[in-house]
């Protein structure tokens, strides 16, 4: 849990600092976290 909040931290201190908003298509591990929760097509 400590190593995903600080991920957070750094991703919402960096939008802040500089003035865009999160744009989740440049971040894989969404991507890759969801793909792992979906079973393989048989």
């Amino acid at each position: 849990v400590r190593i995903l909040a600080r991920a957070w931290l750094f991703v919402i201190w960096h939008c802040w600092q500089d003035g865009i908003a999160y744009d989740p298509t440049q971040h894989r591990a969404l991507q890759q976290l969801l793909n792992q929760d979906q079973p393989a097509a048989a």
